[in-house]
C-alpha cells in the first residue's frame, strides 16, 4: 500500500469510528450497525463487479485479444483505469468499515474484560 493509501485509510476510519459511536450513543445500536453492513456489503459488491477485482497486473496491449483494433485496445485500457480510480477509495472505505465493525464486536464482546486493563496502572 501507498503511503497516502494509509493515511486514507486511517482517517476513514477515524472519521468512521467516531460517528458511529456518536450515533450509537443516541440511537439503537442494531440498527446503525445494519446500515454499516449495507453499505460494506454494497462497497464491496461494487469494487469487485464494477472495478473487476483489482487485477494485480496492469492489463496491457499484448494481454488483450489480437482481434481488437487499435482503437477497441485504448477504449479497454482506459476504461480499466477508470474503474480502478473510481473503485480504490470503495475499497478503503470498505476496509475502513469492517475495521470498525471489528473494533465494535471486540468491545460489544470482551468490552469488560478490556476495561479492567489499566494502561498505566496495569490490571484493576
Amino acid at each position: 500500500m501507498k503511503k497516502k493509501d494509509i493515511i486514507s485509510y486511517l482517517c476513514s476510519f477515524a472519521i468512521l469510528y467516531i460517528l458511529y459511536q456518536l450515533i450509537a450513543v443516541h440511537f439503537e445500536q442494531l440498527w446503525f450497525m445494519i446500515l454499516y453492513a449495507v453499505i460494506f456489503v454494497l462497497a464491496i459488491g461494487v469494487f469487485f463487479i464494477y472495478g473487476n477485482g483489482f487485477p494485480h497486473k496492469e492489463i496491457s496491449r499484448d494481454s488483450l485479444p489480437p482481434e481488437w483494433s487499435d482503437k477497441e485496445c485504448e477504449d479497454f485500457l482506459s476504461e480499466c483505469k477508470k474503474r480502478r480510480r473510481i473503485t480504490h477509495p470503495l475499497l478503503i472505505i470498505a476496509l475502513a468499515i469492517g475495521t470498525v465493525f471489528i473494533f465494535d464486536i471486540v468491545f460489544l464482546y470482551f468490552g469488560d474484560t478490556i476495561k479492567k486493563f489499566d494502561i498505566f496502572g496495569g490490571l484493576k
